[in-house]
């Protein structure tokens, strides 16, 4: 398979002035309360997703906080083909430079099968502070399903492709993960603004994993009701090696807006998405 964007003109690099427009990242952005405030505002909270992809989210009258599910994203390329590690720089570049993800990175090679960016977001939670990042930088760690060590952290696209270039020919499965989707740019913030910002990781994997794509089965609702002889959703699997995963309580289902935008360039029009629930 070639990858679809193999002519397309190098880019720019996004360069920030100042740590305060580029953000603290130390502490969680507030980007997620500011959309959620906005919409709380103009429309009932539980009035549904655009593209209708909300299931069972209410908010709570006492917190104020939306309950509902947590969410896998995944988009992934049609064929289980690995990219390779300069390709793979180049959707990165183009993820923060058209500000789709926040600019912080963490680059963590190992055996990273689950493709869920929330196993490698429990390991870095304080890691974007000097002195954390300082000790956890060039460790490994093991957790039930995974081996994961950490290769680099940084800042924008330049500092990305400078660590994927200096991997190992051998590191395994390699994973670019961000602390978050840039909801202050306004293409993104209109495509997902009503949804949590979720944990974001791009994976590049060494040996095939599977994917479940969970879907409403349009046989359940019928003009009479449910059908309870049927399974209200349809479960299909997939193979893949190259995939965009993100993961939250009520975050993203599909890729919209600017990240669809994105992974269609360097996936391709056939492009897999699949999305399951925790």
């Amino acid at each position: 398979m070639a990858f679809p964007d193999e002519r397309l003109e190098p880019r720019e690099e996004v360069r920030f002035e100042s740590e305060a427009e580029l953000g603290d990242e130390s502490q969680p952005l507030d980007y997620a309360a500011e959309a959620h405030r906005v919409i709380a505002a103009t429309r009932p909270v539980d009035a549904g997703r655009q593209n209708g992809d909300l299931l069972d989210t209410h908010c709570d009258d006492e917190t104020g906080f939306l309950m509902g599910v947590w969410e896998h994203m995944w988009a992934a390329t049609a064929e289980p083909v690995r990219m390779p590690l300069d390709r793979l720089a180049r959707l990165c570049a183009d993820l923060l430079d058209e500000r789709v993800t926040r600019q912080r990175w963490a680059l963590v090679t190992g055996r990273l099968r689950s493709a869920a960016p929330i196993s490698i977001g429990n390991q870095t939670a304080d890691a974007f502070r000097e002195q954390v990042r300082n000790e956890l930088l060039g460790t490994t760690v093991e957790t039930y399903r995974e081996v994961m060590t950490f290769r680099a952290f940084g800042t924008g696209s330049r500092e990305a492709a400078a660590a994927l270039a200096a991997l190992p020919a051998d590191c395994g499965d390699v994973a670019v993960y961000f602390p978050g989707l840039d909801f202050g740019n306004p293409g993104m913030a209109e495509a997902y603004g009503d949804v949590s910002d979720p944990e974001v990781a791009v994976y590049s994997l060494a040996e095939p994993t599977t994917l479940r794509d969970e879907r409403d089965n349009p046989d359940f609702m019928g003009p009479d009701g449910p059908n309870f002889d049927v399974d209200p959703v349809v479960m299909t699997e997939h193979s893949v090696r190259t995939v965009f995963a993100t993961y939250a309580k009520n975050g993203p289902s599909r890729p919209h807006g600017p990240l669809r935008d994105v992974l269609l360039r360097h996936f391709g029009d056939d492009m897999l998405e699949c999305c399951a629930f925790d």
